[in-house]
Order: structure tokens, then C-alpha cells, then sequence
């Protein structure tokens, strides 16, 4: 008799099946406590029996919308609508700022320079252009290329990276810090033969925390190099580099009065380790501003979505009524041009009909046509998470409030205008028109009878497979009032 379903938990484990092959083997065979050999090859036999029952439990689980998962419960939406409806994307604004002037120009007058000299043009960079540059020291004694910027006197994260490679040295040496100097300083130096770091990053005994350090290889021989930390609340900061044929911090001395390494593109970053793309500048900092798509629906949200998409009601007032306020959370407000009780009567002002009650006209001109005024759903963002200069949030400039880095994932994806444009052509009836605005507040019970101003315009016609987009908002017919 099989003991699926009487060893609990352990079904499928290594050592339930050896003990399944334990029990179907001859009563003649050794036990494997007495032969360590047949134990090593029941284990490893076990080993690939549980690999292929965990497989057969994952595509057990593939096999309902419940419980499938990632690109599994993406087909099933796609067998079932095709196109028409996948997981909720959020968009999300990400600006950053290179605060170094004249980022790869190192012969610059906002470059000073310690006991070194600098030549353009030497090779080509990590973005194969012709424009990287050979550093060169020429003392043994303390030599260094830096920059000092003024900053926000607030005590938050910035990362100093740039790109270098070996010449005749094999070593950067890097140095962050406040005009303090050497207390607050955070120091690192990299192996540039082989990427790794040499000197493990560390800090004086100032105010600095949360300090990081970082390579990693950027094409061409170059590799990326970066230090990291929360700064104190000084108002300058000063970044510097240094090549080296001894392993050695900055301010140390080198074996060599000649030592050279190549070097592209510096960059200072008010955030947090790893530093972001390189931003080139000139004269001035330069911010970038990009707009990031996402796919960040949970499977448990996505499924319960399109179980409830596949069981929806279609084609009435009443399973329009509810698709909308399953999307935004706010029932609509549903009028038809021909229904008198949209729009009201002479002679019963009792019940919320007849001139001044707001309702507008209705017109028999214009059956099987729908106005639906729907409320846009407050976008979620991240919660407990605040902005620039939003007060008692965690801000940049707010004294006495605490500060967040946030990632993409943290933001929960919205129901967009297009949604619901789609769900509404999905839902109406064949042969139907539907007027749909979309506002951010509704103006009155019952909303007039006039066309929208925005929006869009769907019909069905009784032979077509779907809904198509009719005609924007804004059409002008004498017949309506």
C-alpha cells in the first residue's frame, strides 16, 4: 500500500524516499546503516527522485489560477483574454544629480591637484570613446586629484565613484569627506589587476556611519570604483583619488615617483551605494530626469483579479456599476439619454425631478447609449513614505524627520484611466455607446446631461468580436441638449 498521505510533511524528502526504496528492496540487500556505500547510493538516487517530485509539485500548482505562479499565472491571463488584460504596471520618476563640475575634464581648474598631472586623451574609455585620462604621480610622498563641492549641511548618504584602470600602478586609492577632514574621511583602495578591494573601506573616528565600498568591471580594462557613506552635517564635501604601486591608502606614501593609472569619469551622488549611471558634466551639476515602467502585481493580486474577470457579469447597467467599483473602489454615476428616471419629469419635484434639480434633459433620440462618469482612484504610492520638503515625512530638509530610500518595488501598482476605458469596453453590450469621463470629483448626485469634455467614446456593434474606440469627446449635435 503507497504511504502518500501518511508520512505528513516529509512526503518527497530525501529521506522518505529512502526509506520508500529501503522498504521495496529484498529482504537479502544490506542495511544501509551497516553499508555505508549502499547509503551513499540510496542518498544520491533520493537526491534526484526529490528534485523531480518538488518539479511535479510546481507544475501541480501551475495547473490552477489559485496557486500558479510568475509567468505561469501570465499565460493563463493571456489564454483567457489575450491581450486585453495582463498584471497592473507602475511608472515611476527617478531624478538624479552628478554634483562633480566638469566630471571628465581632470585638467580643469575645479580639479586641484596634490604632487600629480593629468593627460587627455590616453585611451579609450568604458564607453569606447577616445576621451579617458592618464593620471600620474610624481612624487613617492602623498599625491592625490580631487574636488571639493558645497552640499545640503544635512546628514545624508553620498556616494563618490569614477572609473579606473591599471598603468604602470595597480592600485586607487579613494578619500571621501566633509572639510573636517580626516575624522569624518572615508578611505578604500582597489586592486586594479584583478577588481577586488584592497584595503577594506573604513572611516575615522568623526561622525560618519553607514560606510560602503565597491568595484565592479566596466569594459575595456576600466572598472568602476566607488566609497560610500552618510556624511555629518558640514556643508562641503571633498572627493579625491590616487594611483598606487603599493597597496596603500591616500595620504600614505608609494614605492614609486612615477606610478600612472587611467581614469574616466567622476561623479558625486546624494544617495546611497552602488552609484547609478554616469551623468558627464561641464560647468554646472547636471540632473537627469528618467520614467520607469514596471510589472510589480503580486501573483496573489493578479490571480484573484482574473478569477474575478473571468466570473464578472457583463452587459448590464448593474455589471457596469459593479465593474467600476471594483477597479476604483467608488460606484459610477450611470445615466442613459432615453431613461426617464436618469433625468427626471414635469410634475414630480418630490422625487428629484423638474427644472433647477441638476439632473439635465434626457432624449429618446438616442437609445442604447450610456453617460458614465466615473471617479479617479487616489493613487496609493508608497505607503508612509513622504517627498521633498512634505512636512513630519521623511523629507530631505525637514529638521527632526526621518529619511527613506525607496525602490521600485515598493510602489503598488494603479489602476490607470486606460483601465478602466478597457474594463468598460469589456463590459458594455453589443450595439451600445458608452460616454465615459473620468473625473476627480463628482459635482453633483447626479451628473448633467451634457457630453464630457474628456474622455473617451466606446460602441459595440451586435456582429463585431469587441468594442472600438468611436470617436473622442467633444461631438457636437444640435439634438442634444
Amino acid at each position: 500500500m503507497s504511504a502518500i498521505g501518511k508520512n505528513g510533511p516529509t512526503i518527497g524528502q530525501i529521506t522518505d524516499i529512502v526509506n520508500r526504496l529501503i522498504a521495496a528492496s529484498p529482504p537479502w540487500v544490506a542495511s544501509p546503516q551497516s553499508s555505508p556505500v549502499f547509503n551513499a547510493v540510496l542518498t544520491a538516487t533520493s537526491d534526484a527522485f526529490n528534485f523531480i517530485y518538488q518539479y511535479l509539485q510546481f507544475a501541480n500548482l501551475q495547473t490552477r489560477i489559485k496557486t500558479a505562479t510568475g509567468g505561469w499565472l501570465d499565460l493563463i491571463a493571456w489564454d483567457y483574454f489575450g491581450s486585453r488584460f495582463g498584471r497592473r504596471y507602475s511608472s515611476i520618476q527617478t531624478t538624479r544629480t552628478n554634483y562633480v563640475l566638469e566630471s571628465n575634464t581632470f585638467s580643469n581648474i575645479a580639479w586641484m591637484k596634490q604632487n600629480s598631472v593629468v593627460a587627455g586623451g590616453a585611451t579609450a574609455s568604458p564607453f569606447n570613446t577616445n576621451d579617458a585620462w592618464l593620471w600620474q604621480r610624481n612624487s613617492t610622498a602623498t599625491a592625490w586629484t580631487g574636488q571639493l563641492i558645497a552640499r545640503p549641511a544635512t546628514a545624508v548618504p553620498w556616494t563618490f565613484s569614477i572609473y579606473a584602470k591599471p598603468g604602470n600602478g595597480t592600485f586607487l586609492a579613494m578619500y571621501l569627506a566633509d572639510t573636517n577632514g580626516d575624522p569624518n574621511a572615508i578611505r578604500a583602495t582597489f586592486n586594479l589587476s584583478n577588481g577586488t578591494i584592497s584595503t577594506p573601506v573604513s572611516v575615522g573616528a568623526g561622525t560618519v556611519t553607514g560606510i560602503s565600498a565597491g568595484i565592479t568591471p566596466a569594459g575595456n580594462g576600466f572598472y568602476r570604483c566607488w566609497i560610500s557613506g552618510t556624511m555629518s552635517v558640514d556643508p562641503g564635501l571633498r572627493g579625491r583619488y590616487s594611483g598606487l604601486s603599493s597597496n596603500n591608502v591616500l595620504e600614505g606614501t608609494d614605492s614609486a615617483s612615477n606610478t600612472t593609472i587611467y581614469v574616466y569619469g567622476a561623479q558625486f551622488e546624494q544617495a546611497p551605494a552602488p552609484p547609478t549611471a554616469y551623468i558627464t558634466t561641464t560647468v554646472a551639476p547636471v540632473t537627469v530626469t528618467t520614467q520607469q515602467t514596471i510589472s510589480n502585481e503580486s501573483d496573489s493580486s493578479f490571480s484573484n483579479r482574473i478569477v474575478q474577470e473571468i466570473l464578472r457579469p457583463r452587459q448590464t447597467r448593474a455589471a457596469i456599476s459593479q465593474m467600476v467599483e471594483d477597479l476604483t473602489g467608488t460606484a459610477p454615476q450611470i445615466q442613459e439619454a432615453w431613461n426617464p428616471y436618469d433625468w427626471g419629469c414635469y410634475g414630480n419635484p418630490a422625487g428629484g425631478c423638474g427644472y433647477g434639480i441638476g439632473r439635465g434633459y434626457g432624449s429618446l433620440k438616442y437609445p442604447n447609449q450610456v453617460f458614465i462618469t466615473v471617479l479617479e482612484p487616489a493613487g496609493v504610492g508608497i505607503p508612509n513614505v513622504g517627498g521633498y520638503g512634505a512636512a513630519n515625512y521623511g523629507a530631505y530638509g525637514v529638521a527632526g524627520a526621518a529619511y527613506v530610500y525607496s525602490d521600485l518595488s515598493q510602489i503598488i501598482g494603479a489602476v490607470t484611466n486606460s483601465e478602466i476605458y478597457a474594463r468598460i469596453k469589456d463590459t458594455i453590450a453589443a450595439g451600445t455607446i458608452a460616454w465615459v469621463s473620468i473625473v476627480g470629483a463628482f459635482k453633483r448626485p447626479k451628473p448633467a446631461p451634457t457630453l464630457p469634455t474628456g474622455g473617451m467614446i466606446f460602441t459595440k456593434q451586435p456582429d463585431a468580436r469587441g468594442p472600438s474606440i468611436r470617436q473622442p469627446f467633444g461631438l457636437q449635435d444640435p439634438g442634444l441638449p
